[in-house]
């Protein structure tokens, strides 16, 4: 059987298995795992972590899914401080790659993803959620994902589509870049032919008005269906890019640096169907209880088989609503409506608030000195612009909009889009003393104001 074949036969298994048999199977799973890591002879950091909440002794341990609340969850920076990237919690040798996330403050997560993870949760699970949504991975596919050529490297979304390419072949997927330039995008079109791509829907935006501007049919290329990260999407971008390319379809999926494809959406795109024989997707109140179905509430994602570093109840940042168990698919857990919680997103990337709460007093290392600081999210014509809202004495523009671009671009994910044209360079608006705070405590570090008129929302720029 042929890897295409067995992952059918897993969506199959999946819609066929009861609830009961899931369950069972990640009770068997979440006690392997989390003996794994709490044992484990390279970093210590997770035991530890547990010795902390109380479990001093293995027997301690939960064995089932029913008992997971009683395991701490896992944080970005617990992460960050167990130094996994230079101690990782297997051999070496078994790490394909080290995966940094967006990061302005210098200290940047960087996690280890093991051949198997790399393998399993990205390439296997690309054609999993393409063959959810009625696509055929066989088919020739275009990717555009984050890489420098010949320079930087280091994010999941190029080695997660490497993986792709490796069961389905170089033939069969082509693998382009944030830094491609548009003249080659449409070469490529029309010399392989694409019957669906995988990217981030700011691309698609971005290359439509280059289309218009060059005049170029984009309804007759040869792209049928899109697959889409799991970004919020205007209702009008949407039916702008299925317009503009002549779309069958669109679907997306949930995928993340740190617990790579954990769900995609159902066929009639009622909810992301989490794939519940890999990952655990609980839906947590601000009390850290299961929220009912219809509520809204954080995930904390457990990936079953990550044994690079501890994915066990991890605080990805984002909201979403719960809808329980999917009727086809018995015992998989459904949501929606993935937002996320503690991060701006300018593009395609995320810029965490964090970050953002950092931005002030890189501004003053560069004389700028900052009392208040927002980036509101707009959209000039078919792209993302990021309009920085700067409290402070500095009245010389030019020396104010020199920092904040060097500030901006601290973060690689960032700086990889403005030069790839993805995004429009950053506005600035600057405000006297008082004038945007106004005597609150604090500023909203982001805004999304992308629904705002391009009249309007353009209204500061110079």
């Amino acid at each position: 059987m042929d890897t295409i074949d067995r992952i059918a036969l897993e969506i199959e298994c999946l819609r066929t298995a009861s609830a009961d048999e899931i369950r069972s199977r990640q009770d068997r799973r979440l006690a392997e795992i989390v003996r794994f890591h709490y044992n484990n002879p390279f970093n210590s950091r997770y035991r530890e972590l547990l010795k902390a909440h109380g479990i001093e002794d293995e027997s301690e341990l939960p064995t089932s899914v029913d008992d997971i609340g009683r395991l701490p969850t896992v944080s970005r920076a617990f992460l960050i401080e167990a130094d996994y990237a230079n101690h990782p919690c297997v051999p070496a040798g078994e790490i394909r790659k080290i995966i940094e996330t967006s990061g302005t403050s210098g200290n940047p997560l960087q996690i280890p993803h093991t051949h198997a993870a790399v393998e399993r949760y990205f390439g296997e699970f690309i054609a999993r959620s393409a063959l959810l949504s009625g696509l055929n991975p066989l088919d020739c596919s275009y990717h555009v994902v984050h890489w420098i050529p010949g320079g930087k490297d280091v994010w999941a979304s190029h080695e997660g589509t490497l993986a792709f390419q490796d069961i389905v072949g170089a033939d069969r997927a082509l693998i382009t870049s944030t830094h491609t330039t548009p003249v080659e995008h449409w070469r490529n079109w029309q010399t392989y032919r694409p019957k669906w791509a995988l990217a981030a829907p700011v691309f698609f935006l971005s290359f439509a008005g280059y289309g218009e501007s060059q005049k170029l049919d984009l309804a007759a290329c040869s792209l049928e269906h899109l697959l889409l990260g799991a970004v919020p999407l205007l209702p009008e971008d949407e039916e702008f890019i299925t317009r503009t390319y002549g779309l069958a379809g669109i679907h997306q999926v949930y995928t993340t640096s740190e617990n790579f494809i954990l769900a995609a959406e159902l066929p009639d795109r009622s909810g992301y169907l989490c794939f519940a024989d890999d990952f655990i997707v609980e839906v947590l109140d601000y009390d850290g209880k299961p929220v009912a179905v219809g509520e809204r509430g954080q995930v904390a994602i457990t990936c079953l088989g990550n044994r690079g570093y501890p994915s066990i109840r991890y605080r990805q940042g984002d909201a979403v609503t719960y809808l329980g168990y999917a009727a086809d698919f018995p015992g998989c857990p459904v949501i929606a409506d993935i937002r996320r919680v503690d991060a701006g997103e300018i593009g395609e990337a995320r810029l965490p608030f964090s970050e953002i709460d950092m931005m002030p007093r890189y501004l003053s290392k560069l004389g700028i000195p900052v009392r208040a600081l927002q980036i509101a999210r707009r959209r000039e014509g078919l792209k993302d612009v990021p309009l920085f809202r700067i409290e402070t004495p500095v009245q010389d523009r030019t020396a104010v909009e020199r920092a904040v671009i060097e500030v901006f671009t601290r973060n690689g994910q960032m700086k990889d889009m403005l030069e790839g044209g993805i995004i429009y360079p950053p506005i600035v608006e600057i405000y006297s003393p008082g004038m945007l705070s106004r005597g609150r405590l604090k500023v909203p570090v982001y805004v999304d104001e992308r629904e705002m008129s391009t009249v309007e929302q353009m209204s500061g720029r110079h």
